[in-house]
């Protein structure tokens, strides 16, 4: 009888530990889990700010940095059809000069 209540107590002893054991294996990955939504959330939240950011800054500058670069180009398009232009028109005259 003694040695079924040794083996008893130690079934038991094995029970408990490993019921331990599983709960403070689960209570660290719950908390490594927790850690991970959180800083899921950190970034979530910093990325929404930086959109949030470049939107107030496209809203406001948007348009005078579009209106500059237009010029620009605009400028620039102006001069290569002026000087085409200038040379169709002394291609023009030169053959009219032959003539």
């Amino acid at each position: 009888m003694k040695n079924v209540k040794i083996i008893y107590h130690v079934m038991l002893f094995v029970v408990v530990c490993s019921s331990l054991y599983f709960n403070y294996s689960c209570k660290k990955e719950l908390q490594q889990t927790k850690n991970i939504a959180l800083d899921s959330m950190m970034v979530n939240t910093d990325t929404a700010m930086q959109l949030e950011t470049a939107l107030q800054i496209l809203s406001n500058e948007g348009p005078i940095e579009i209106e500059r670069i237009a010029r620009e180009v605009g400028r620039e398009e102006a001069i290569k059809v002026m000087q085409e232009f200038a040379e169709n028109f002394s291609n023009l005259t030169a053959s009219d000069n032959e003539d």
